[in-house]
């Protein structure tokens, strides 16, 4: 595919051309090159400590966590089919014989009397997500003492790949972490940059029943099965009723000419004296969806974890590596955004202070703070801790990009959905069981899956919604005596349509079904895929579904609903500012709808605040060091909920226009430039912007020719855009070329572009 970039000397420098734009071969519609991009990373320069400390990375299916650390490393593993239960009936005859009465009791304005006899219609609670387990590696006395200014632990975004970097007696080692999903595996290299220096000891276990062995010379073998139920049994012993069952895999492989392997005990591996070392873990589950029952499953974990291995077994790191960034980039690729600050602030704000990086809360740093300073060395969590003064605009790019990165790391087709943690969860008994919420935190997971150009990952959400259609059908015919689906608040892998445990206010929620279904219609005005007055009791409360119609709806508008966009301010501002993660970004995003850049980007600045894992009871909101969302604890919808919003803030849409820069904060972000975001309709958007104002616009009709008004800063202007052609508009929205995408030849304007 060819596609349009501008040229390098299309930046922010005066006297740049308006309108030289070229068409360069690539797999992404975007405006800058990736020798321009600034560096997406999250860095560290000491071993992780607390779990969100650890690095993600994960595809789809599989994920690690890496911790980096120095004497001894874990990954801890996930597998997303891993969870608790079985298929159960989801209805309730006696739902049926209550719900009349709740109806008469609301309706008689009996609210207290209503939800007291509600709880009569809860029902059980969710399965919950379990982990798959550990790699373990131990390197011995010999790694005990190391040079701590050459530690370096950071995740690349743009590779999707964890490195850990340190010096011990003087030899340099290096290891390197990624999720293939093209092959399926979690693969690990160990090096150093002296011969014979690689030796460590390997294990893998989990806190699941399992047992182990070592097959021939270079695997282990894990095999094991989940409980039958939510609860473990006591004493570790499982009860008849059998889980889901999983097998995994790890594989070694070393350097041909020096070292050698042995086994510990017939359950772990050791490596003395290589130039370095391969791990592939390969892992897989009896899990054969969510209407067959573990104990009926014909899916051997054992086979199939095998088949995947061999399937590589001729292939080297190398080329594990080359086709993982092939996959990977042509996904996170489309879609580059670069901010900057003016000139004049730029003076000014010219690198980070340690002042800035203490915020105020440290009034004698310490020398090693001082020396990573005046070192460069500045790990993301240093730059949260600052951004409360120098409002670094890189680290919103960061983590807008790092919300792409973890949508496509935990959803891909053919896999779970993106649950309350993404794929990655080191407890077997998670917060909130890490079951997918569907009143406001499954939907936000896939916020930026259209606007942030991630189609393809939402297809494990589209695969839910029809199996909850199957149950929910039954649960509505059941519990409501009447036809169509339902499903309520919270749901699992078993698809559970019926309502769970607690107070009826949220567990008796009948709207989780039509509020998915909005997804379907969303993915079909962005891609045109046809195959898919009451006193608020809480007035600062965390949920804001009052105002669905504002966002991520599209009945309250400023153009057509002037006066209810007038009482979701008056909303949003009795809410106030304080809140989990994810309420934090959804405000973000209804401030964005309605054109508030300043309350939008306060929201933005209220998300970036580091929050310390050993008292996170202390915090509302936040970030951890690694960049994951807090509630706290850690949940995953936050972050794509950033991205989603950032998106939101630069571009919006409906079938007939197309919003430019409608809530982005010239004054914090007055320089930059965004590629490959989606607008309805299926249309591709670049944008340019210099000292606060809109500098350049290339547009891209992907399936059809059509007509849209454009719309900035009070101007308004009715274009039509012929498919395959890449329209180009200056600040005035005039237009300025129109390049087919096809050749890089000049073509006379099509006459479908006339305007």
């Amino acid at each position: 595919m060819e596609t349009v970039h501008r040229r390098k000397d299309m930046g922010f420098e005066t006297g740049t051309s308006e309108d030289e734009w070229v068409v360069v071969s690539g797999n992404a519609m975007g405006l800058g090159t990736s020798d321009d991009q600034q560096e997406l990373k999250v860095e560290f320069f000491s071993p992780a400590e607390y779990w969100t400390d650890a690095l993600p990375v994960g595809n789809g299916r599989l994920g690690a966590m890496v911790w980096g650390g120095v004497q001894s490393e874990l990954l801890q593993l996930n597998e997303d089919t891993l969870w608790t239960g079985e298929p159960s009936d989801y209805t309730d005859p006696n739902f049926a014989t209550v719900l009349p009465q709740v109806r008469k009791l609301v309706t008689d304005g009996q609210f207290a009397e209503a939800t007291t006899a509600a709880k009569k219609m809860t029902g059980q609670p969710t399965e919950v997500y379990q982990p798959l387990g550990d790699i373990k590696l131990d390197f011995g006395a010999s790694h005990k003492v190391f040079d701590g200014n050459s530690y370096k632990r950071e995740l690349d975004l743009d590779t999707a790949k964890a490195t850990v970097k340190y010096v011990a007696e003087g030899i340099e080692f290096t290891r390197e972490v990624f999720a293939s999903h093209p092959h399926q595996v979690i693969a690990v290299k160990i090096s150093a940059n002296k011969t014979g220096a690689v030796s460590f000891t390997v294990a893998l276990d989990s806190p699941l029943q399992y047992e182990s062995h070592i097959n021939g010379q270079n695997q282990i073998i894990m095999q094991g099965q989940c409980p039958g139920k939510r609860a473990p049994p006591q004493n570790d012993v499982y009860e008849v009723r059998q889980g889901i069952k999983f097998c995994a895999i790890l594989e070694l492989h070393i350097s041909t000419d020096a070292g050698v392997v042995s086994s510990i005990e017939e359950k772990n591996l050791k490596v003395e004296g290589s130039n370095w070392a391969v791990l592939i873990l390969a892992a897989s589950s009896s899990y054969d969806g969510p209407f067959t029952n573990p104990v009926d499953s014909k899916k051997d974990p054992v086979a199939a974890t095998s088949a995947t291995l061999n399937s590589i077994k001729d292939m080297a790191f190398s080329e594990l590596y080359a086709s993982h960034l092939i996959d990977y980039q042509q996904l996170f690729h489309r879609v580059s955004l670069q901010i900057s600050k003016s000139s004049k602030m730029s003076s000014q704000n010219s690198g980070t202070s340690i002042s800035s990086i203490t915020n105020g809360n440290e009034d004698h740093p310490s020398a090693e703070m001082k020396q990573n300073v005046l070192s460069g060395k500045i790990s993301t969590a240093d730059r949260i801790n600052a951004f409360a003064k120098d409002e670094d605009p890189t680290l919103v790019t960061l983590l807008f990009q790092y919300g792409r990165y973890l949508l496509i790391s935990s959803s891909r087709p053919g896999t779970f959905v993106s649950n309350l943690q993404g794929i990655w969860s080191q407890k077997v008994a998670p917060a909130w069981d890490a079951s997918p919420h569907l009143n406001i935190n499954l939907q936000m997971n896939y916020w930026p899956a259209t606007s942030c150009n991630l189609s393809e990952c939402q297809e494990p959400l589209f695969d839910l919604i029809s199996n909850l259609a199957i149950n929910g059908s039954k649960t509505s015919q059941v519990n409501y005596k009447t036809g169509g689906w339902v499903t309520h608040h919270v749901t699992d892998i078993w698809a559970k349509t019926s309502p769970s445990d607690g107070d009826p206010v949220w567990a008796v929620w009948p709207m989780g079904g039509a509020w998915l279904c909005t997804h379907l219609w969303e993915h079909y005005t962005y891609t045109h895929d046809k195959e898919q007055d009451f006193q608020d009791p809480e007035v600062q409360h965390r949920h804001m579904s009052h105002l669905f119609g504002l966002y991520p709806g599209h009945t309250i508008t400023r153009e057509a609903t002037p006066d209810l966009c007038k009482a979701a301010v008056n909303s949003l501002l009795k809410r106030g500012e304080d809140g989990p993660g994810w309420s934090t970004v959804w405000k973000a995003s209804l401030w964005a709808r309605l054109r508030d850049s300043e309350h939008a980007y306060r929201m933005v600045k209220k998300l970036i605040t580091l929050v310390d894992p050993a008292h996170e009871e202390r915090f509302e909101g936040g970030l951890y060091a690694n960049l994951f969302t807090a509630h706290p604890p850690f949940q995953i919808d936050a972050n794509f909920g950033f991205a989603a919003a950032i998106a939101e803030m630069l571009v919006q849409s409906d079938e007939a226009n197309l919003f430019l820069l409608p809530a982005f904060p010239r004054d914090k972000w007055p320089n930059g430039c965004v590629s490959g975001l989606r607008a309805k309709s299926h249309v591709s958007v670049d944008i340019c912007w210099k000292e606060g104002e809109l500098h350049k616009v290339g547009l891209v009709a992907n399936n059809q020719n059509l007509t849209t008004r454009l719309r900035y800063s009070g101007m308004s202007v009715t274009v039509n855009l012929c498919a395959g052609y890449f329209h180009m508009f200056n600040r005035d929205l005039t237009r300025v070329r129109s390049v087919p995408l096809t050749s890089s030849e000049k073509r006379s304007k099509p006459s479908c572009c006339i305007s």
